[in-house]
């Protein structure tokens, strides 16, 4: 071996024998596509907490843009959804059938039963943004409470029912919903703002009209005669 062509140091002989290091197994793409959707979730719940009362801010008839999507209703586990579909016969044992697909199946016979059990309220079983429950009996969406609120006695007898019936005992609340939007009930608001818009439009109109016409008449009437001027007071001497 000539000198042009021998290594200049040991450890540079000795480094280009060396093994590539191994790279670090990657997961699997569903794994790493559920790992960043449950990292998603857990930020959502973090700052998309339950509340108590409805904020302006989430009012949809003021608001320009949509707001976010909530429901206000009784929470509960899977467990107890599972619990009750059994207690009603409604669960499903096909062996065929996955844990998830048994749920949803509860899912929907829970929800027809129960909006028979309340003569047909439009209750739905949602996915809020918890940590500790898994749905919510929804009663009233924050898109839909305008029109859909109860009297403060009605609503105690429907939240009454549903506790008995599920045997549970936790109160009503806020919960943002894992949906965003009320997309179907957005074009009902829609067409209901547009309505009033027409009204109100209407309205200005008549009341410009009548406005000129009053203004009119009034310019062509003779001008009234100045009455009798009172006599100046003096002071009783």
């Amino acid at each position: 071996m000539s000198d042009a062509t021998a290594p200049r140091s040991a450890s540079a002989a000795t480094s280009s024998h060396k093994p590539e290091k191994s790279r670090k197994a990657e997961k699997p793409f569903m794994e790493q596509l559920a790992e960043r959707s449950r990292n998603s979730f857990l930020r959502m719940c973090k700052r998309l907490k339950p509340m108590e009362l409805l904020t302006e801010e989430y009012d949809v008839l003021t608001m320009r843009n949509p707001p976010r999507l909530l429901w206000w209703g009784i929470p509960i586990t899977n467990e107890i959804l599972t619990k009750y579909a059994k207690k009603r016969g409604f669960w499903r044992d096909e062996p065929d059938m996955s844990a998830m697909e048994r749920l949803l199946w509860a899912e929907w016979d829970c929800t027809l039963f129960l909006r028979h059990l309340t003569k047909y309220r439009p209750l739905e079983l949602r996915y809020p943004y918890s940590l500790e429950y898994s749905w919510v009996v929804g009663i009233y969406s924050s898109y839909r409470v305008q029109d859909e609120e109860l009297t403060p006695a009605q609503e105690d007898k429907l939240i009454r029912v549903l506790k008995r019936e599920l045997e549970v005992d936790t109160e009503p609340i806020w919960f943002f919903d894992q949906e965003n939007c009320d997309e179907e009930y957005l074009d009902i608001l829609a067409a209901r703002q547009a309505k009033e818009i027409r009204k109100r439009k209407a309205e200005r109109k008549a009341l410009a009209k009548s406005s000129a016409s009053a203004s009119a008449s009034g310019s062509s009437a003779p001008a009234p005669t100045p009455g009798p001027s009172a006599p100046p007071l003096t002071p009783n001497l």
